[in-house]
């Protein structure tokens, strides 16, 4: 397996991946998550080529099986707000037949590399609750929650 930098030619992979993402996501949250359908490359394509971003894909034998989306942010500082520079882990993605194979862990090292050698303060992502499996990936990686976000159903 190796990770690397997605390329225009992986975007049906990534595709592929993000709308089984999102079927999954749907299937946890369904009031706040619904599956994608439609092919949303042009998305992921403007962040291949964005220098302040990255698609890092999981490969294994000419097969992608995963991706990351990472992005460099920045926050505006405020009388109250701390400014800083911040990596976005917009999405990580595993294949469903490739995982508890330590994909999703190359995945989170190499973006934690790309981070650093950017030198920013620390990664931020958001994740479902009840999304279990990635909850014990982030939580091993010394991810803590630092704000909660509810929902009350009408």
């Amino acid at each position: 397996m190796s990770i690397r930098p997605a390329t225009l030619v992986d975007l049906s992979a990534i595709v592929r991946l993000y709308q089984a993402l999102t079927t999954e996501m749907a299937a946890i949250e369904p009031m706040i998550i619904q599956p994608l359908k439609t092919d949303n490359r042009d998305y992921f394509a403007k962040y291949i080529m964005d220098d302040n971003a990255d698609i890092l894909v999981s490969e294994e034998e000419g097969h992608v099986n995963g991706f990351a989306l990472v992005v460099e942010a920045k926050t505006e500082a405020t009388s109250e707000i701390i400014s800083y520079r911040l990596s976005l882990l917009v999405d990580l993605v595993v294949d469903a037949n490739a995982r508890n194979k330590g994909i999703g862990q190359r995945l989170l090292d190499e973006v934690t590399a790309w981070s650093k050698a950017r030198e920013l303060a620390f990664i931020q992502l958001n994740v479902l609750s009840a999304n279990e499996g990635a909850l014990r990936l982030y939580e091993r990686n010394d991810f803590h929650s630092v704000y909660e976000t509810m929902i009350k159903p009408l």
